[in-house]
């Protein structure tokens, strides 16, 4: 129970600065718009998961006041319209590269769950958690990755609970979840976010 917490406190600071340089990183012509659009797709989620307090209008004012933070630091620069992470011969490049990095096991996680989904279609929510656990675990195995919580049942739970209470997954009168075109937007949302060799592993699922 303590190292739930102290992960969630941790990972509660990170969160968000760590969303706003993996998007950084991940899409080249990176608008203000479509950065708040990203957040607002992926808040809902992170906000359930580490129990966020912010509003859906106070992250917006957040994520702004974070962009100019961080483009204060020299970690995120801006080209015109587009915000872009800092140039790879920059000092400021690996906190940059490191605090991306920070939530990849979250991003991960969440693409897991949403690729068994993609997969199956219809599946019951037990063996949604079941399969997803067993190939968090495989993931884990082969890409050494060493946090318990990257294939925790409970946490991989809570995501389930998240993308229902959002209305990301059809719930079937037999109990049983769909998968559904919001399910696709969220998906196509947080794969540019995962290392490439993930994606390339659960594109073969």
């Amino acid at each position: 129970v303590l190292l739930t917490f102290y992960r969630n406190n941790i990972l509660h600071m990170f969160a968000l600065p760590s969303l706003v340089m993996a998007a950084a990183f991940a899409h080249k012509n990176l608008t203000k718009t479509a950065l708040l659009s990203l957040v607002g797709q992926l808040y809902p989620m992170l906000k359930r998961e580490f129990f966020m307090y912010f509003s859906n209008e106070e992250v917006v004012t957040y994520i702004e006041e974070l962009v100019v933070y961080l483009k204060s630091t020299g970690m995120l620069v801006q080209n015109g319209k587009y915000l872009a992470a800092v140039e790879p011969s920059s000092r400021e490049f690996h906190s940059a590269w490191l605090l991306s990095r920070s939530m990849q096991e979250t991003w991960q996680r969440y693409a897991v769950v949403l690729s068994v989904l993609e997969s199956e279609k219809i599946i019951g929510r037990a063996q949604l958690e079941r399969q997803s656990t067993g190939i968090a675990e495989r993931l884990s195995s082969l890409f050494g990755m060493h946090s318990p919580e990257f294939y925790d049942k409970n946490v991989l739970a809570t995501f389930v609970n998240a993308l229902r209470e959002n209305k990301h997954v059809h719930s079937r009168e037999d109990g049983s979840l769909e998968f559904s075109e919001s399910s696709l937007v969220l998906k196509q949302a947080i794969m540019p976010l995962v290392w490439p060799e993930i994606v390339q592993h659960l594109e073969r699922l």
